[in-house]
C-alpha cells in the first residue's frame, strides 16, 4: 500500500481512519490579539503544561498573521535544530531526489531555527511499520520525529502507554495556533472529537494535510469551477485506475482515442461525453479478461517489444503487498467500489462484516490471477520483483496495462517514446445488491508524533513552532511559490505569477518537467509526484494541504487558461451526472469503519492479525504462483489456514462486528438499503 496519494488516485480524498472520541478537541478559536499573546516570546523558562518544564521558543512568530510573505519574518534568534524524521508509512520515501536549488529548505531553517537531517532520517527500509518499530524500540533508538500515515496511527498507541511520545493537549493551542484555527473549522468539528490523532482523550500527534478540498466544500467565497481545473469534485464509484498503452489499445480498437486525441478534445470542448469517457467497448469482467488475452496475442503477432524483450500484459505485484492488485484492480474490472479491499467489509446480503478472503467472488478471482499468471497474461516475473524492479519495467513502458501508478511520462519521452498511457474507464454495472460505498468525514493524511527520548523538554515549543509554521498560510505560501526573496515570483494585478514559463507550467498546469523539484516546491498533481504529500525533495518538510490544493494554490489563483493537462482529471465518469461515488455512498463513524486495520487498537487478536500480515500476504501471493488448479487449491487452503492461525477467526470478526453495529447504528438502515 505504499505511495498511496502518489498517482494512483490523486483526487481521492484521505478519509478513512481509526477514531477515538475525544473531549479535548472541543474548544473555540482564540482572538487575533490573544494569538500574539500565545506566541510571544520571552526568552524565558515557561511552566509546563505537562511533567517537568516546557522552554518558551524564541521568536516564535508571533507575526505570521501581519505578514504576506515568510521573506518579512524575522531571522531565528534561537537555538538551531536538526531533527531525524521517521517516515513511517511505505519503504520508498528516500528514493526521492534532492533538490538542487532548493528554496524551500533554507528558507524555513532561517524563520524557525529548524532543518531536517537528510542523511539520518529514514524510512521503513522495506519492512512493516510493525517490523521497523519493533527495531527501534529493541535499540530504543528513537527519531525526534515520525511521519506517520492516519491509516496506521494506532501502531503508535504502545509508545504513548510506554510514554515515549509528547502530550500535544495544552500544547497544540498555545505554541499552534494557525494549526488550531484550521482544525476549528466548522465542517472539521467531527475531525476535532472523532481524531486518529488523539488516545483518551489527549493529543499525541499533530494532523497534516487537514485541507484536501475542504474549502471547496465549506468556503461559501470559493470558485468552485477553478477547482474543477484541479480535480472533479466527486470521485468515481469503481476504483478504476486502470492505463493502457495507447497504441497497442488502438491496434486493437481503431476508435480509440490515444491520450494525445483525449487531450485536444478537451481543448477543442472543455469537456467529455459519456460516450467519449467510455470509448471502448469493453463493460464486464469477462470482457476485460478477453481484451488482456486479445494484447498477449496481438504482442506475440507483432512481436513488440522493449528493451530487446516482449511486452507484458500486466503484473501481478508491485514488489510490495497485494493492495494495488485486490484493492485497485479487482475493483477496476468487477463492479466493485474501490473501498472494498481483501480484509474485511460490510456485506449487505449477510448484514454485517465479513472477511472478504473466505467469499467465493475471492477465492474465484485469486483463481483467476492464477490463470493469468499461468497463462503468460500476468507477468510470473512480477511476483519475484522488488519495488525497484518494478519501477524499472513500469517505467520503460514495459507493461501494455498498469492498475497502480501512471508510468511517468517524462521519462518515457526522454527514452524517445511516441506513445503515452491513458486512463481506460469500464462503462460497468455497480454490484449494489451486495457491496456498499462506505466513507468516513474529513481527516488528516498524515500525523507527525514527536518523541521524549530525542526531542528534549526545552526544545519542544521551537519544534511545535516551525510546525505550526509550516500549516499556516504564509508557510504554504512558501511551499507554492518560495520566498519573495528567492525572485521566483512578481505581482501582477494583486495576484503573483511565475517569472518563468516552464515552472509555471509545472505548477499551475501539472507539467511533469522538474520544476518543482529544481527548487522543492509542493506540486503532489504531477502524475511522476513522488512526495508522499511530505515535500517534493528528500527529505521533504511538512504540509497543511493535501493532494488537491487549496484556495492559496497557484492553480486556483491564476486565471488559468485551459490545459492539456487539465484532461487527465477531467476524462472521469464522476464529472457525469450519477456516477459518482457521493451519490451512492454512506458515511460511517470514523473509529468504527468496515476496515479490519482501523481495529488493532480495539482488539487483541486483530492485533495479532496484523502484526503477522507479512505471512498472510506471502501466502496469498504464493496462490497465484500455483502450476495446476490442484496446487492453486493447497495454496489456498494454506493460505486460510494462516488467515486463520494469525488471529482472522470467525470470534475476532464478531467482535468487530460488535463494535461496528454499535459505532454506526445511526447508518445501519442505509448500509443495508
Amino acid at each position: 500500500m505504499n505511495r498511496m496519494w502518489k498517482k494512483v488516485l490523486p483526487v481521492v480524498l484521505v478519509c478513512t481512519f481509526l477514531s477515538l472520541s475525544i473531549s479535548a478537541c472541543t474548544g473555540t478559536r482564540n482572538s487575533s490579539q490573544e494569538k500574539t499573546a500565545q506566541t510571544q516570546t520571552s526568552g524565558q523558562t515557561q511552566p509546563a503544561e505537562q511533567s517537568g518544564t516546557v522552554g518558551q521558543a524564541q521568536g516564535s512568530l508571533a507575526s505570521l498573521d501581519s505578514v504576506d510573505d515568510t521573506s518579512d519574518l524575522p531571522d531565528w534568534a534561537g537555538k538551531q535544530l536538526k531533527l531525524t524524521t521517521w517516515y513511517s508509512h511505505g519503504t520508498s520515501v528516500m528514493k526521492r531526489a534532492t533538490s538542487p536549488q532548493d528554496v524551500v529548505t533554507p528558507e524555513i531553517k532561517r524563520v524557525t531555527g529548524v532543518e531536517l537531517d537528510k542523511d539520518k532520517s529514514f524510512d521503513n527500509g522495506g519492512q512493516a511499520v510493525d517490523v521497523k518499530m519493533g527495531l527501534l524500540s529493541a535499540t530504543n533508538d528513537w527519531p525526534d520525529l515520525a511521519f506517520a500515515s492516519s491509516s496506521n496511527p494506532d501502531k503508535f498507541y504502545p509508545l504513548i502507554d510506554q510514554g515515549k511520545l509528547y502530550d500535544l493537549t495544552e500544547l497544540l493551542p498555545k505554541y499552534c495556533p494557525d494549526l488550531w484555527e484550521k482544525m476549528s473549522i466548522d465542517k472539521l468539528t467531527g475531525v476535532k472529537n472523532n481524531c486518529t490523532y488523539a488516545k483518551d482523550g489527549k493529543i499525541y500527534f499533530i494532523p497534516m494535510q487537514l485541507n484536501p478540498m475542504l474549502q471547496y466544500d465549506i468556503d461559501p467565497s470559493t470558485d468552485s469551477s477553478k477547482f474543477a481545473f484541479i480535480a472533479p469534485k466527486q470521485s468515481r464509484l469503481m476504483n478504476t485506475v486502470v492505463y493502457v498503452r495507447d497504441d497497442i489499445l488502438k491496434k486493437l480498437y481503431p476508435n480509440a482515442k490515444s491520450q494525445d486525441e483525449i487531450e485536444k478534445l478537451y481543448l477543442d470542448n472543455g469537456k467529455f461525453t459519456q460516450e467519449e469517457i467510455f470509448d471502448v467497448p469493453v463493460k464486464t469482467q469477462d470482457e476485460f479478461v478477453k481484451f488482456m488475452y486479445d494484447i498477449k496475442a496481438l504482442v506475440e503477432k507483432e512481436k513488440i517489444t522493449e528493451n530487446g524483450k516482449p511486452v507484458q500484459v500486466t503484473y501481478a505485484n508491485t514488489g510490495g503487498d497485494n493492495w494495488f492488485l485486490l484493492n485497485n484492480f479487482l475493483g477496476s474490472f468487477a463492479g466493485i467500489p474501490g473501498n472494498i479491499n481483501y480484509f474485511t467489509y460490510y456485506d449487505k446480503t449477510a448484514k454485517k462484516l465479513e472477511y472478504a478472503w473466505k467469499q467465493d467472488y475471492f477465492k474465484n478471482d485469486m483463481k483467476l490471477f492464477n490463470k493469468l499468471v499461468r497463462d503468460g497474461v500476468m507477468g510470473q516475473d512480477s511476483l519475484l520483483n522488488n519495488d525497484a524492479m518494478f519501477n524499472q519495467l513500469l517505467n520503460g513502458g514495459q507493461y501494455a496495462i498498469t492498475y497502480s501508478y501512471k508510468p511517468d511520462e517524462a521519462a518515457l519521452k526522454k527514452a524517445g517514446k511516441t506513445y503515452r498511457y491513458r486512463r481506460l474507464w469500464l462503462d460497468q454495472t455497480y454490484q449494489d445488491d451486495k457491496f456498499v460505498s462506505t466513507n468516513t468525514p474529513y481527516m488528516p493524511g498524515y500525523e507527525i508524533a514527536i518523541f521524549k527520548d530525542k526531542v528534549k523538554e526545552e526544545d519542544l515549543p521551537q519544534v511545535l513552532t516551525y510546525l505550526n509554521y509550516m500549516m499556516s498560510d504564509v508557510g504554504e505560501k512558501l511551499t507554492y511559490w518560495g520566498p519573495r526573496s528567492a525572485g521566483l515570483f512578481e505581482e501582477k494585478d494583486g495576484n503573483r505569477v511565475y517569472k518563468d514559463k516552464e515552472l509555471e507550467d509545472c505548477m499551475v498546469y501539472g507539467k511533469d518537467n522538474d520544476k518543482a523539484l529544481q527548487y522543492n516546491l509542493y506540486n503532489l498533481i504531477l502524475p511522476s509526484a513522488q512526495t508522499m504529500g511530505l515535500g517534493t525533495a528528500w527529505p521533504g518538510y511538512p504540509t497543511y494541504m493535501g493532494s488537491a490544493g487549496s484556495k492559496l494554490s497557484p492553480m486556483y489563483t491564476y486565471d488559468r487558461i485551459r490545459s492539456a493537462a487539465d484532461a487527465e482529471n477531467i476524462f472521469n465518469p464522476a464529472t457525469l451526472q450519477g456516477l459518482s461515488a457521493q451519490d451512492h455512498t454512506v458515511f460511517l463513524n470514523p473509529g468504527y469503519s468496515c476496515d479490519m486495520y482501523r481495529y488493532p487498537a480495539l482488539i487483541t487478536e486483530v492485533d495479532r492479525f496484523w502484526k503477522a500480515r507479512e505471512s498472510f500476504e506471502s501466502a496469498l501471493k504464493k496462490t497465484m504462483a500455483a502450476s495446476s488448479d490442484t496446487q492453486f487449491e493447497q495454496l489456498f487452503k494454506s493460505f486460510l489456514e494462516t488467515a486463520e492461525k494469525n488471529g482472522g477467526t470467525d470470534a475476532t470478526l464478531e467482535e468487530m462486528n460488535k463494535l461496528f453495529s454499535t459505532g454506526n447504528a445511526n447508518v445501519m438502515d442505509q448500509l443495508n438499503k
